[in-house]
C-alpha cells in the first residue's frame, strides 16, 4: 500500500506539472497570436504598399531594375545577386538597401585556383556600332534620327565548355548606352559637302579625344574559375567590372536609287569590352583600328581609280557613275565588308595577348600583319607594367606595386581633373566620396563626363568604392536610383549623366529635389577649343568638414588649377611635363590616404579585435583616442569610420571573417 501511495503521489506532481507546462504553453501560445495578428496587419500594410507601388510602376519597371543590378559592383556573390534582383523587382522599393549585407570583402578575396588555369585576355571582344544603311533606304526626308546597332561583334575563341557556359552577352546592356546618343544621318545634296565630308574620312588617322569616352558595367565574381592573372586583375581593377572603350569617328553611308547616289554623314563607334582598364592599351588599339580602316579605304580607291583610268572607252555617264561607286565601295558599312577578314585575324591575335606579373610586357608589331601595301601610323602595340624588379611575393611590394600601376592608369584622368577643377571645388567633391555621399556629374562632352567619374570612383585608393558607380547612366537607371532616394537616405552613388538629360526641366526638377551633390562640368566653346567650368549645386554642408588648412593639404592644392587664374582651353593631349604633374598629384592623393587615414589612425593588429565577433565599439575608441586632438577628429569618426569602405577595410587588416 504505501509504494501505491507514493506511485499516486508521484503522479500527481507529474500531472500537477504537465497541467503548469500547458498553461505557460497556452501563454505563449496567445502571445505568439498577438504577434501573428500583428505581424497580419503589418503585412497587409506592407502588401498594400507593394501593390500600390506595382500599380503605379511603368511597363519597363523590372528592366530598370536589372540595369541597375548590372551596373552594382561585383563583389556581390552571384547567388545574393539573382535573389536580390528578384526581391527588389517584387517590392519595387528600397533598390539599394543593405546590399553590404552581400558584399564579399574585396580587399581579401581567396580563389580556387587551378594549374590549367588561362589567363584573362587583355580585352573580351571589339565590335563596332552604327546605324545599318537598309533603314536609309526609301527614305525621303533630308533628316532622320535612328538607333544605334551591332555592325560587327568578334569575341574569343577558344573557350572550354564550362567557360562558355558562364559566358555573358553583355549586347543589351551595351547598346543601351549607346541609345542615349541617337545617331542623326543627315542627307548631303551640296556637292561641295560631299567632297569634304570623303576627304575628311579618307585622311582620317589619328583618334579623336572629344569623341572618346568609357563606361563600366558589372563584369564577373570568378566564383566558379579564376584566371592565372587573377592578382594582376584584382590590382588593376579592385572592383572587378567590365569596361567598355569607345571611339567615335565621322563616317557616311552610300545610297543608291534611281534618283542616283545620296550621301549620309552619319557617327560609327569602336569600342573594346575589358576587365583591364588601362587607357594606354585602349588608346593605342582604337588608334589601331581607325588606322586599318583608313589605310584599306586609301588602297581601295587607288585601285578603284587605276580601274578607271584603265577602261579607254567610257561614255561620260559611265565615268560619273564609277567615280561615285568608288565612294560608295568605301563607306562606313562597305569598306568593313572589304577589311574585315584582315581584321578579324587583327583581332585575335591580339586578343591572345594577356599581362601578369610573370608576363609584365606587350610588344606586337601591328604593321606586320597588315599587307605590305597598308601603312598606318599606330605601327606598335607597346606597354609595361610598372614593376620595377620588386619581388611581389613579399606583401609590401606587392602593396607598392599595385600603387604604381593604380597610378599609371589614372594619369590621362587626373590630367583632365587637374585641368578643372580648384582645390576649393575638388575638396568638397573629395570630401562627398569620403563620406560616401551622392553625387551627380553632367556634362555634354562624354570624354570629360566619364573620365571625371573614373577619377573620383577611384580616388580612395587602396579604399574600395562598393556601391553603384555608374559612368554614363541612362535616364530609366538615373530614375529608379533617385527614387530610391526618397526611401533610403542612406544611398551612396557616383553617376555621369549627359547635359541633354538635365537641361530637360522636368527632369531638373527631379534631381534639384534630392539630396544630391550635382557637379555641372559647363562647356564653353571657343575658336580654338573649349573650356570647362565646374559649378557645383546643392552642396549642402555637412555637420562635420575636413580641416584642410593643414600642411597636408598643400601641395595637393598647388598641383590644381589656380582658383585666380582665367580658365584656360582645354588641352587634350599630356606631355611629359604634364604627365609628370598628374603623377605627384596622384602620389600625393595616396600618400594622403595611406598616411592620413591608415597608419595614423590604425592600431596593431590585436586578437581581441575579432575574438568575440567584430568588436566595431572597441576599435571606434582606439581610434579616437588615437586622434583626439587631430582637427579632423569627427570628420573620420562620424563619416569615414562607419563608410562601408572603410569597415570592410578594417575586416580585412585584422583578419575578421564575417559569417554572413
Amino acid at each position: 500500500m504505501k509504494n501505491l501511495h507514493e506511485e499516486n503521489e508521484k503522479l500527481r506532481k507529474a500531472i500537477k506539472d504537465k497541467k503548469q507546462q500547458i498553461d505557460e504553453t497556452n501563454t505563449m501560445i496567445l502571445k505568439y497570436q498577438k504577434s501573428i495578428e500583428e505581424y497580419d496587419q503589418e503585412k497587409q500594410s506592407i502588401m498594400q504598399d507593394i501593390n500600390e507601388l506595382l500599380n503605379q510602376r511603368d511597363k519597363n519597371f523590372d528592366k530598370k531594375i536589372k540595369g541597375i543590378i548590372e551596373s552594382l559592383p561585383c563583389q556581390i556573390e552571384q547567388k545574393s545577386l539573382q535573389s536580390l534582383t528578384k526581391s527588389i523587382i517584387n517590392k519595387g522599393l528600397n533598390v539599394l538597401n543593405n546590399l553590404s549585407l552581400v558584399y564579399r570583402n574585396a580587399y581579401k578575396e581567396e580563389y580556387s585556383k587551378s594549374k590549367d588555369a588561362k589567363p584573362q585576355p587583355l580585352f573580351e571582344s571589339y565590335f563596332i556600332i552604327m546605324h545599318r544603311p537598309q533603314e536609309l533606304q526609301d527614305l525621303q526626308k533630308e533628316e532622320i534620327i535612328l538607333k544605334p546597332k551591332f555592325l560587327y561583334q568578334q569575341c574569343h575563341q577558344g573557350w572550354t565548355s564550362k567557360e562558355r557556359e558562364s559566358w555573358v552577352d553583355h549586347k543589351k546592356t551595351i547598346i543601351n548606352h549607346f541609345e542615349n546618343n541617337y545617331i542623326i544621318a543627315e542627307r548631303l545634296n551640296d556637292i561641295s559637302k560631299i567632297q569634304n565630308l570623303i576627304s575628311m574620312c579618307l585622311n582620317q588617322e589619328d583618334v579623336l579625344q572629344e569623341n572618346s569616352f568609357l563606361f563600366n558595367l558589372q563584369g564577373s565574381s570568378f566564383d566558379e574559375y579564376a584566371p592565372k592573372n587573377i592578382e594582376l586583375l584584382k590590382s588593376v581593377n579592385p572592383n572587378k567590372q567590365l569596361f567598355v572603350y569607345v571611339q567615335g569617328v565621322d563616317d557616311y553611308i552610300t545610297i543608291f536609287s534611281d534618283e542616283g547616289f545620296s550621301y549620309w554623314p552619319c557617327k560609327k563607334y569602336y569600342c573594346f569590352l575589358t576587365y583591364f582598364p588601362i587607357a594606354e592599351i585602349f588608346d593605342q588599339l582604337l588608334k589601331f583600328v581607325s588606322n586599318l580602316i583608313q589605310a584599306s579605304r586609301l588602297e581601295a580607291i587607288k585601285t578603284k581609280q587605276e580601274y578607271i583610268d584603265q577602261r579607254m572607252q567610257m561614255t561620260l555617264e559611265e565615268k560619273a557613275y564609277y567615280n561615285q561607286k568608288k565612294f560608295q565601295d568605301i563607306d562606313a558599312v562597305n569598306i568593313h565588308y572589304r577589311v574585315e577578314s584582315i581584321m578579324e585575324e587583327c583581332i585575335k591575335l591580339l586578343m591572345d595577348q594577356y599581362l601578369d606579373f610573370d608576363k609584365p610586357r606587350i610588344n606586337v608589331d601591328l604593321q606586320s600583319m597588315l599587307p605590305k601595301t597598308f601603312n598606318i601610323t599606330q605601327k606598335t602595340l607597346i606597354y609595361s607594367l610598372p614593376i620595377q624588379q620588386r619581388d611581389i611575393s613579399i606583401p609590401e611590394n606587392l602593396r607598392l606595386t599595385r600603387n604604381e600601376i593604380i597610378k599609371n592608369n589614372n594619369i590621362k584622368y587626373a590630367h583632365v581633373v587637374q585641368q578643372i577643377f580648384n582645390f576649393d571645388t575638388f575638396i568638397k567633391i573629395f570630401q562627398e566620396i569620403l563620406k560616401e555621399g551622392k553625387i551627380i556629374f553632367y556634362c555634354q562632352n562624354l570624354y570629360i563626363l566619364t573620365s571625371v567619374c573614373y577619377f573620383f570612383h577611384q580616388i580612395i585608393y587602396p579604399f574600395i568604392w562598393f556601391d553603384p558607380a555608374i559612368y554614363y547612366c541612362s535616364l530609366n537607371k538615373l530614375s529608379i536610383l533617385i527614387e530610391n532616394e526618397d526611401k533610403n537616405e542612406n544611398t551612396k552613388l557616383i553617376i555621369g549623366i549627359n547635359t541633354a538629360f538635365y537641361n530637360n526641366k522636368a527632369n531638373q526638377k527631379r534631381i534639384e529635389s534630392k539630396k544630391l551633390m550635382v557637379v555641372d562640368l559647363k562647356i564653353k566653346q571657343e575658336k580654338q577649343g573649349f573650356k570647362v567650368e565646374p559649378i557645383i549645386y546643392q552642396d549642402k554642408p555637412s555637420y562635420y568638414r575636413l580641416s584642410i588648412q593643414s600642411r597636408r593639404y598643400y601641395q595637393i592644392k598647388q598641383l590644381l588649377k589656380d582658383e585666380n587664374a582665367p580658365i584656360s582651353i582645354f588641352q587634350k593631349n599630356i606631355t611629359k611635363i604634364e604627365a609628370d604633374k598628374c603623377r605627384e598629384f596622384l602620389e600625393c592623393m595616396m600618400k594622403l590616404i595611406q598616411e592620413w587615414l591608415i597608419d595614423r589612425i590604425l592600431p596593431q593588429p590585436n586578437n581581441q579585435f575579432a575574438q568575440n565577433g567584430w568588436s566595431r565599439a572597441l576599435l571606434k575608441n582606439i581610434v579616437m583616442d588615437r586622434i583626439k586632438e587631430d582637427g579632423d577628429k569627427n570628420f573620420i569618426t562620424y563619416y569615414i569610420f562607419e563608410s562601408n569602405y572603410f569597415q570592410l577595410y578594417l575586416e580585412s587588416k585584422y583578419n575578421y571573417k564575417n559569417p554572413n
